[in-house]
Formats: structure tokens, C-alpha cells, sequence
């Protein structure tokens, strides 16, 4: 007995055998970003006055998702990526494609990369971390945004 797979599957299998490297967000991630905007538009409190999102599809998405409609404005920053694990997943795309993506989400407007000025390849293409690795990237990236922080008066 043959198997069956939806097309609009079979389609996203393709796409991700051709493009392997920065996977789009599944239908499950965008659900949880419909989900994430949902809590944040009932949040009667004071909103984050920083909002930081890492250089990969997905959570680009993520953030334009679960902040549609607002103002805020996310800081992409390289060093807040999630564990590197050596796989194709984990390799973002060129910033370059980044933002053609996003222009072509309609999305552009929602993100900061001023980090990324004169950088345009992922330095963290071939980089397998352990957990110290990634302790020690995590807080290198965090004594830098709070640096930049503190120099803006924020």
C-alpha cells in the first residue's frame, strides 16, 4: 500500500530539499505566532521597550507575526540565534535574501539590522556548539546589547 502526502505538503518537502539552509516557519509555528499576538494584544501591562530577534526565517516570521499591527520594531542580532547544531537549519541565509524575503511578506518595516552593515554571509555557517559554546556566544551577545543599551541612555 502506497502512501499519501498532501500536496501543499509535498510542496513544502520540495521547497525544503531545494532550499535545506533557514527553513520557513511551519503551519504549527504560525499558529503559535497567531497565538503569541493574541496574549500580547490582551497585555494591558507596559510593553518591552527592546525587542531582539535572530537573523533566521523563522523567527523573523515569528516576530512580524506575533507584532503585526504594532510599532514594535526588532533589533536583529546574530549572537541571540538559537543552539548551533551543524545542521543546514541552522545556516541563515544572506541578509541580502533576508530582506528580500521579508519586502516580499510585506514585512521589511518591523526590523533593525544595523548590526549587519558590511556583513553579508552567516559566520556561523559551519559551526557545530557544545553547551559551553553556547553559553559563552549567549553572553557575548548579551554584554554587547547591554552595552549598546546603556549607551543610548535605555
Amino acid at each position: 500500500m502506497g502512501s499519501y502526502v498532501p500536496s501543499h505538503l509535498t510542496k513544502r518537502l520540495k521547497a525544503q530539499l531545494k532550499d535545506p539552509a533557514d527553513p520557513l516557519l511551519t503551519a504549527i509555528g504560525i499558529g503559535q505566532a497567531h497565538t503569541a499576538a493574541s496574549a500580547w494584544s490582551a497585555h494591558t501591562g507596559p510593553r518591552p521597550s527592546l525587542y531582539l530577534c535572530s537573523p533566521l526565517r523563522r523567527a523573523l516570521r515569528t516576530f512580524s507575526l506575533t507584532f503585526a499591527g504594532t510599532t514594535a520594531v526588532a533589533r536583529v542580532r546574530e549572537g541571540v540565534r538559537e543552539h548551533l547544531t551543524g545542521h543546514t537549519c541552522d545556516v541563515r541565509l544572506k541578509v541580502s535574501e533576508l530582506q528580500s524575503f521579508l519586502r516580499s511578506e510585506g514585512e521589511d518595516g518591523v526590523f533593525n539590522w544595523d548590526e549587519f552593515e558590511g556583513v553579508e554571509n552567516d559566520p556561523y555557517e559551519k559551526v557545530r556548539e557544545h553547551d559551553e559554546d553556547v553559553r559563552v556566544r549567549a553572553k557575548k551577545a548579551l554584554d554587547k546589547i547591554f552595552s549598546e543599551e546603556s549607551a543610548r541612555g535605555e
